[in-house]
């Protein structure tokens, strides 16, 4: 145990720890504050293991949800762009054929 906490410490170890304290902990977080992990609701190992097995399903497909409409903002945005690019609206013609 000892060892372990030595190459916490070290230089490279320590920020991968700290960035631990965004990530692992702020789910164990989200799962106190909004799904009442606080105190147990269930009587015996089994049902609690159940409960937390689909509490953290359902947060895990949450945060697939949120990824993908973040990917589909993206990729909407990218065709757009596109199509701005096949029509050419954005340039104006002059008389003499020139685009200005």
């Amino acid at each position: 145990m000892e060892k372990a906490e030595d190459i916490r410490h070290t230089l490279g170890n320590k920020q991968i720890y700290d960035l631990r304290k965004e990530t692992i902990e702020r789910i164990f977080g989200t799962a106190k504050e909004q799904h009442g992990f606080r105190y147990t609701q269930y009587i015996g190992r089994a049902r609690m293991e159940m409960k937390a097995g689909l509490t953290f399903a359902c947060m895990n497909l949450k945060k697939l949800a949120r990824i993908l409409d973040k990917r589909e903002e993206r990729i909407s945005t990218i065709h757009n762009i596109e199509r701005l690019l096949k029509e050419k609206t954005f340039f104006k013609k002059s008389g003499a054929g020139e685009v200005v």
